[in-house]
């Protein structure tokens, strides 16, 4: 029998599954979970700026790796496995069952959040804008069902180097957005040439919140708030920190229950 390298005793709670605990044995070069689910993801292409194919490289494949070992435990599933199969493939095992959580990790896994701040327009002005909806949330009604803002992005969302959810006691859950240098600098730059107009905080599409710029912001931090449940905020915050150039697709899901005391060969 060869050497056991890792011995991870893991008790997971199943998803209508009876509360099972699970044994998983990891040898070294050997993959084999006790049971629960395996996820078979490609690293699809992804779109250079000229709108030319970027192909899959090993470095594609491995920044996908350390997006989703993020974006999971972020969504609350932190005991996972994950390793490249192939040039383009990732399996991702997770000790749970349920048609409903697997599903919930499938939309983690495949999901693209964009970000991206707008300025918002008048209502007479018409060349070079879009109106966009306005994210409605149960229980917060907002006047404003949508917005008219830029047609473009004045501030995208891949400078941003650090985003997390917090609950503020008076807005709810909110991100926080960290910009890296550069982003720092073209933010100040956008706030400081607009102040006293508003900039649209635009996630997947939906205009988040769109606060009238007080002054110019040049600290490289910024948040948005009001729009988000717990789930969101982590999920949409793990997402803006590792942007994926390349879409990911889930192929297969293999389920298995999860057993106690099953142990590899």
């Amino acid at each position: 029998m060869k050497k056991l390298v890792v011995i991870l005793l893991v008790f997971a709670a199943l998803v209508g599954g009876g509360g099972l605990g699970a044994v998983y044995l990891y040898r070294e070069g050997y993959f084999d979970p006790a049971g629960g689910s395996t996820f078979l993801v490609q690293v699809l292409p992804g779109e250079a700026s000229d709108g030319s194919l970027k192909p899959v490289s090993k470095e594609s494949v491995d920044r996908a790796i350390k997006a989703l070992e993020l974006r999971l435990d972020s969504a609350g599933e932190p005991m996972m496995r994950l390793r490249s199969r192939g040039e383009d493939r990732i399996e991702i095992h997770l000790p749970m069952t349920g048609e409903e959580r697997v599903e919930r990790v499938r939309a983690v896994i495949e999901q693209r959040d964009t970000l991206e701040f707008r300025l918002v327009r008048g209502e007479e002005q018409r060349i070079g804008c879009v109106v966009l909806p306005v994210k409605q949330v149960e229980g917060k009604p907002n006047d404003e069902t949508e917005l008219r803002v830029t047609n473009h992005a004045d501030f995208a969302g891949k400078y941003v180097k650090k985003a997390f959810a917090i609950l503020d006691p008076n807005k709810g859950w909110m991100i926080i957005l960290r910009f890296d240098a550069e982003g720092t600098k073209l933010f100040g730059e956008l706030t400081g040439a607009h102040t006293h107009e508003r900039l649209a905080m635009v996630v997947n599409g939906e205009v988040i919140s769109a606060p009238v710029l007080r002054d110019a912001i040049t600290i490289g931090t910024a948040e948005i708030s009001g729009r988000f449940t717990e789930r969101e905020a982590k999920a949409v915050a793990a997402a803006l920190e590792t942007p994926l150039e390349n879409p990911l697709k889930v192929l297969s899901v293999d389920a298995k229950p999860v057993t106690v005391g099953k142990s590899a060969p």
